[in-house]
């Protein structure tokens, strides 16, 4: 063979090693930036997650508050009953008798109170 050859012969594997090296880094590059979206979508989702304000955060808020309405209806509840006890205890004087006997023990002129022990 002569050098003339030889030169071809470089020149081609010369070429083709570019070709390949050009080809490895386009790979390269494609999977670099593949796994770059993959940790960017991956801190994102953490972020989103966990950080102030995340989905736990806003978890623990629905459930406090969910907590509190229940609080509140409760209260809603013993106050209407408290209120109509009142109207009841303002109105009903038999009833407000009543009441002064068994929480207070109150008794009337005239009344004996005979209490047995057992």
């Amino acid at each position: 063979m002569s050098y003339q050859r030889y030169g071809a012969f470089i020149r081609l594997t010369f070429c083709f090693l570019t070709i390949n090296i050009k080809i490895i880094d386009m790979f390269e590059d494609a999977v670099v930036r593949r796994y770059s979206f993959i940790v960017l979508l991956g801190a994102l989702l953490f972020q989103l997650i966990f950080s102030e304000g995340g989905i736990f955060e806003f978890i623990k808020i629905k459930s406090s508050i969910k907590s509190v309405r229940v609080s509140i209806q409760k209260t809603e509840k013993e106050n209407a009953a408290l209120f109509q006890e009142l109207e009841k205890l303002q109105k009903d004087d038999r009833y407000l008798e009543e009441v002064a006997r068994k929480k207070y023990g109150f008794v009337r002129e005239g009344e004996r109170v005979y209490r047995i022990e057992q």
